[in-house]
């Protein structure tokens, strides 16, 4: 695994009792790629980022000694009070075993006790910043996507999210390999559209062939997410093709999320957008013209506040109960 770039802080011992700062709550949102932490200890808030590892591919002791060196990174004095609270929402720690191995690991490394530190998936955290009584249904629409709400027993329902793997309509990862479908399909009938030859030219291949496009797909360093951008500015311009794709995309992922409905009969009928693709008022549109068509009684709009926020409000709930 590779390891970040900082050491973790050890000079506890340089603190007299006087000099100590408040006890802080501390929420963090650990992407694939990036972390992000949010502190405060009621007079200073401060946010950092920095790079991360995949929860999906880490081991969650190893994955807890990561967001351990983050955390301590991303505190001035690098000192954690014993009556710290810490919520860290992680994509791929969604699952009960691995969520309760990486807390039990993290208080462990920060010197807290188990009750004050709080590991819950992405999904989790977004959805608290977005309603944050829990009362309603997120999208998540950026590298990936998926649809969530809570039951009335505060489980976590889903519907998508299935991961790169299987599909995550809707996400920038598989509207670039739509593109990227759509792209090889023109090579193979001999006639290539504007998006095509934008396509060719986002994965630096200005001689296209059906060979080179699937080596270059096929190579480990390449993100077919990193087409959604050029996607976007097409959607924006008008372009038929893409306006169709992207379309189709949004429809996917409104199908997924028409069937949360359907597991419980407690659910909102808000729903909130985040993720990335939600920044662009074009996918917007699109999305939520796919969801009214399915959904016609829903609200719809897009969340105001960053996951991350949801992990600080849950560490500050924790901080509250002593």
């Amino acid at each position: 695994m590779n390891q970040l770039p900082f050491t973790r802080a050890t000079e506890m011992a340089l603190f007299d009792q006087g000099d100590r700062p408040a006890c802080r709550a501390i929420g963090a949102d650990a992407g694939g790629s990036k972390l992000l932490i949010h502190w405060t200890d009621g007079e200073r808030t401060q946010i950092t980022s920095y790079p991360s590892v995949n929860a999906r591919t880490a081991h969650p002791e190893a994955f807890a000694e990561v967001l351990a060196d983050g955390i301590r990174a991303s505190l001035d004095d690098g000192y954690v009070d014993d009556l710290t609270a810490c919520c860290v929402g992680a994509a791929g720690a969604g699952g009960k075993e691995y969520g309760a191995r990486c807390a039990s690991r993290l208080a462990e490394l920060l010197d807290l006790t188990p009750s004050r530190v709080s590991v819950q998936s992405d999904a989790r955290i977004a959805l608290k910043a977005a309603f944050p009584s829990d009362d309603g249904i997120i999208i998540i629409a950026g590298t990936g996507s998926g649809c969530y709400g809570l039951d009335a027993n505060g489980t976590l329902l889903r519907s998508g999210g299935w991961g790169p793997g299987l599909e995550d309509p809707g996400s920038g990862n598989d509207i670039g390999k739509s593109a990227i479908k759509r792209l090889l399909s023109e090579l193979e009938s001999g006639s290539l559209s504007d998006l095509g030859r934008a396509v060719a030219g986002a994965m630096s291949l200005p001689r296209a062939s059906v060979q080179n496009v699937l080596d270059t797909f096929y190579d480990p360093d390449f993100r077919p997410a990193s087409l959604a951008p050029l996607m976007l500015q097409l959607l924006e311009s008008g372009d038929a093709a893409a306006v169709k794709l992207i379309e189709a995309q949004c429809l996917a992922l409104a199908r997924q999320a028409s069937r949360l409905p359907g597991m419980t009969s407690q659910l909102s009928t808000q729903i909130a957008l985040t993720g990335g693709l939600t920044g662009h008022s074009g996918y917007v549109d699109c999305l939520r013209k796919a969801l009214l068509s399915l959904l016609p009684a829903y609200t719809i709009s897009v969340s105001t506040r960053a996951p991350v926020e949801g992990a600080m409000d849950w560490a500050l709930k924790i901080r509250q109960q002593g």
